[in-house]
Protein backbone atom coordinates (compact mmCIF):
# COMPACT_ATOMS: atom_id res chain seq x y z
CA UNK A 1 0.00 0.00 0.00
CA UNK A 2 2.61 2.55 1.09
CA UNK A 3 6.35 2.64 0.76
CA UNK A 4 8.86 5.03 2.24
CA UNK A 5 11.27 6.80 -0.06
CA UNK A 6 14.97 6.76 0.86
CA UNK A 7 15.89 9.06 3.73
CA UNK A 8 18.67 11.44 2.80
CA UNK A 9 20.32 13.47 5.55
CA UNK A 10 17.84 15.14 7.89
CA UNK A 11 15.10 15.43 5.30
CA UNK A 12 11.62 14.12 5.82
CA UNK A 13 10.60 10.85 4.29
CA UNK A 14 8.10 10.91 1.46
CA UNK A 15 5.43 8.24 1.60
CA UNK A 16 4.65 6.87 -1.85
CA UNK A 17 1.08 5.62 -2.28
CA UNK A 18 0.21 2.88 -4.75
CA UNK A 19 -2.12 3.65 -7.67
CA UNK A 20 -4.67 1.22 -6.20
CA UNK A 21 -4.65 3.08 -2.88
CA UNK A 22 -5.07 6.42 -4.66
CA UNK A 23 -7.97 5.06 -6.72
CA UNK A 24 -9.64 3.82 -3.54
CA UNK A 25 -9.36 7.28 -1.94
CA UNK A 26 -10.68 9.01 -5.09
CA UNK A 27 -13.60 6.57 -5.22
CA UNK A 28 -14.48 7.33 -1.59
CA UNK A 29 -14.41 11.07 -2.36
CA UNK A 30 -16.77 10.56 -5.34
CA UNK A 31 -19.55 9.18 -3.13
CA UNK A 32 -22.60 11.40 -2.76
CA UNK A 33 -22.46 13.68 0.27
CA UNK A 34 -18.88 12.78 1.23
CA UNK A 35 -16.45 15.56 2.09
CA UNK A 36 -13.00 15.34 0.50
CA UNK A 37 -11.53 16.88 3.64
CA UNK A 38 -13.21 14.23 5.81
CA UNK A 39 -11.80 11.41 3.67
CA UNK A 40 -8.35 13.01 3.81
CA UNK A 41 -8.50 13.29 7.62
CA UNK A 42 -9.78 9.72 7.94
CA UNK A 43 -6.71 8.43 6.05
CA UNK A 44 -4.24 10.92 7.59
CA UNK A 45 -3.63 12.64 4.23
CA UNK A 46 -3.21 16.26 3.23
CA UNK A 47 -6.40 17.44 1.52
CA UNK A 48 -4.38 19.11 -1.28
CA UNK A 49 -2.81 15.76 -2.13
CA UNK A 50 -6.25 14.16 -2.35
CA UNK A 51 -7.51 16.95 -4.63
CA UNK A 52 -4.46 16.39 -6.87
CA UNK A 53 -5.29 12.67 -7.04
CA UNK A 54 -8.88 13.56 -8.02
CA UNK A 55 -7.65 15.90 -10.79
CA UNK A 56 -5.22 13.24 -12.06
CA UNK A 57 -8.03 10.67 -12.05
CA UNK A 58 -10.32 12.98 -14.03
CA UNK A 59 -7.58 13.66 -16.58
CA UNK A 60 -6.89 9.97 -17.07
CA UNK A 61 -10.64 9.28 -17.41
CA UNK A 62 -10.76 11.73 -20.33
CA UNK A 63 -8.38 9.54 -22.32
CA UNK A 64 -10.73 7.30 -24.27
CA UNK A 65 -9.63 3.70 -24.71
CA UNK A 66 -9.48 2.34 -28.28
CA UNK A 67 -12.63 0.65 -29.55
CA UNK A 68 -12.55 -3.14 -29.46
CA UNK A 69 -13.94 -5.28 -32.25
CA UNK A 70 -17.60 -6.23 -32.00
CA UNK A 71 -18.25 -9.98 -32.35
CA UNK A 72 -19.57 -10.82 -35.82
CA UNK A 73 -17.93 -7.81 -37.46
CA UNK A 74 -14.53 -7.49 -39.11
CA UNK A 75 -11.96 -5.94 -36.82
CA UNK A 76 -11.23 -2.30 -37.51
CA UNK A 77 -14.62 -1.54 -39.09
CA UNK A 78 -16.70 1.07 -37.36
CA UNK A 79 -20.13 -0.13 -36.35
CA UNK A 80 -22.72 2.63 -36.08
CA UNK A 81 -25.31 1.76 -33.47
CA UNK A 82 -28.77 3.29 -33.45
CA UNK A 83 -29.50 5.00 -30.19
CA UNK A 84 -32.59 6.56 -28.79
CA UNK A 85 -32.15 8.49 -25.60
CA UNK A 86 -34.77 7.68 -23.05
CA UNK A 87 -35.48 9.70 -19.98
CA UNK A 88 -34.70 7.50 -17.05
CA UNK A 89 -36.35 7.52 -13.67
CA UNK A 90 -34.50 9.75 -11.23
CA UNK A 91 -32.16 7.61 -9.14
CA UNK A 92 -31.81 7.97 -5.39
CA UNK A 93 -28.20 9.05 -6.01
CA UNK A 94 -28.40 12.35 -7.98
CA UNK A 95 -24.61 12.56 -8.35
CA UNK A 96 -24.49 9.94 -11.15
CA UNK A 97 -25.05 10.31 -14.90
CA UNK A 98 -26.56 7.14 -16.39
CA UNK A 99 -26.70 6.59 -20.16
CA UNK A 100 -27.72 3.52 -22.15
CA UNK A 101 -26.91 3.25 -25.87
CA UNK A 102 -27.46 0.48 -28.32
CA UNK A 103 -29.80 -1.61 -30.36
CA UNK A 104 -31.37 -5.07 -30.20
CA UNK A 105 -28.07 -6.99 -30.44
CA UNK A 106 -25.80 -4.82 -28.31
CA UNK A 107 -26.35 -2.41 -25.46
CA UNK A 108 -23.80 -0.23 -23.71
CA UNK A 109 -24.52 1.23 -20.31
CA UNK A 110 -22.51 4.02 -18.68
CA UNK A 111 -22.65 5.29 -15.12
CA UNK A 112 -20.40 8.25 -14.46
CA UNK A 113 -20.07 10.58 -11.49
CA UNK A 114 -21.29 14.10 -12.14
CA UNK A 115 -17.72 15.26 -11.48
CA UNK A 116 -16.78 13.63 -14.84
CA UNK A 117 -19.45 15.45 -16.87
CA UNK A 118 -16.88 16.90 -19.31
CA UNK A 119 -15.39 13.47 -19.99
CA UNK A 120 -18.92 12.10 -20.48
CA UNK A 121 -19.72 14.83 -23.02
CA UNK A 122 -16.47 14.16 -24.92
CA UNK A 123 -17.20 10.42 -24.97
CA UNK A 124 -20.73 10.98 -26.29
CA UNK A 125 -19.46 13.34 -29.01
CA UNK A 126 -16.92 10.73 -30.09
CA UNK A 127 -19.49 7.91 -30.08
CA UNK A 128 -22.16 9.84 -31.95
CA UNK A 129 -19.86 11.50 -34.51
Amino acid sequence: MNTLANKTGGRRRKILRTPEYRAQIVEQCAQYGVSVAAVARQHDLNVNVVYRWIRDSERSAQAVAPVKAVPGHAQGNFVRLPCDFKESVVDANPAVIEITLGGPDLQIGLKLPVAHVNACADLLRALLA
